[in-house]
């Protein structure tokens, strides 16, 4: 609020009002002395041409309204200011002049003096003012710089920060004035936080663990914490596993790990082919086919589903009589060379079987 000086109660504005109270007070201050001396002077019986001298020293400031702020309260609108100063009579350079403000504005502002015509009152950057720039009941001053008021105190340059730059709950200023950031903050956020235990956790079908925090600074949505997990690597993943989060398909085989491997199936003869005995024989047999597996067997057993009998038994340890190549038996048959049709390969085997057209059941082992 403005305080008043000692001799004639002249106002001098408070440290509160958006401008720079030194030079008003020392105006305020320079008239109070004069009229301080003006009045010793009658006191004392001091001539008609000192008094003239006085008061022509009085007139002269009076008259220059760059020397004073004067001060009235807006009677306006929001938007378009209105005060009354009976000293003013045109808008010179440098006029200065507090007002309290009646309505908070909600856009541009205009101030008319004493009817002389709306002056827009400009921020020192010389853009308009924004909403909310002046506050109810708030006292402010403004001086005219020959085309429109600037606001005093009003501040200097804004940066490029918007609302969206600027992590929630603080707030910065704009050319709208204050603005609270909207980034939100996860600053804080202890292990365990939705339900994730602290330390990872293994479940039927995932695994979850937290990563370590970032270093402090700003990061977008492209970016990505790194972390080194030295033995999350393909071969330490099953064969034919996918983890797409992180784009790695497993290759170990059970093979690998030396398990053993195995499958089963029917499937019925089809077909008759000459096979080779273990004497050099051509033996006409029913031929299955199978090449539906992902390991070479090194053993296999094939039944008649019909009769339950087990009609070939195959593993290249066996020999059969003095023929050491004679690996596959067939039942009632002497031994079977593992040639010609008779095959054991990555995917599957071909094998002898003693009755076309009828339905096997296989076992195929790796072991």
């Amino acid at each position: 609020m403005p305080t008043n000086t000692t001799n004639f109660s002249l106002i001098k504005p408070g440290q509160e009002e958006f401008y720079n109270v030194d030079v008003p007070n020392a105006n305020m201050d320079t008239i109070d002395g004069v009229l301080k001396t003006l009045q010793d002077a009658i006191s004392s019986g001091a001539s008609e041409q000192d008094l003239k001298v006085l008061r022509d020293a009085l007139a002269t400031h009076l008259a220059e309204p760059s020397s004073h702020v004067y001060y009235a309260d807006d009677t306006g609108t929001a938007n378009a200011k209105i005060i009354a100063i009976t000293p003013v009579v045109a808008y010179a350079k440098g006029l200065g002049i507090s007002f309290t403000n009646k309505t908070e504005n909600t856009g541009a502002v205009s101030l008319n003096v004493n009817g002389l015509g709306p002056i827009p009152i400009l921020k020192s950057n010389g853009n308009p003012l924004s909403s909310g720039n002046l506050k109810t009941n708030s006292i402010y001053t403004v001086r005219f710089n020959g085309t429109s008021f600037i606001l005093q105190g009003e501040g200097g340059e804004y940066g490029t920060a918007t609302a969206a730059d600027v992590i929630a709950g603080k707030t910065i200023g704009t050319e709208e004035g204050l603005k609270t950031g909207t980034i939100p903050n996860y600053s804080g956020i202890s292990p365990g936080a939705n339900g994730i235990p602290s330390n990872g956790g293994i479940y039927a079908d995932r695994f979850e663990y937290d990563v370590l925090p970032p270093k402090s600074g700003y990061y977008d949505t492209a970016s990505k914490v790194h972390q080194i997990l030295t033995n999350l690597i393909s071969s330490n993943i099953r064969a034919g596993v996918v983890i797409p989060e992180i784009g790695i398909t497993g290759t170990l085989t059970a093979e690998q790990l030396g398990a053993f491997m195995a499958a089963t199936g029917t499937v019925v003869a089809n077909t008759s082919n000459n096979y080779t005995d273990g004497s050099g024989n051509n033996v006409q047999l029913g031929t299955v086919v199978v090449n539906v597996l992902n390991f070479k067997p090194t053993l296999v057993v094939l039944y008649n589903i019909s009769d339950g009998i087990y009609t070939t038994i195959y593993h290249p340890l066996l020999a059969y009589g003095t023929n050491s190549t004679a690996n596959i038996n067939v039942s009632g048959l002497r031994g079977i060379k593992l040639m010609g049709i008779a095959s054991v390969d990555a995917t599957g085997f071909v094998m002898p079987v003693s009755v076309q057209g009828g339905t096997y059941r296989y076992f195929a082992l790796k072991i």
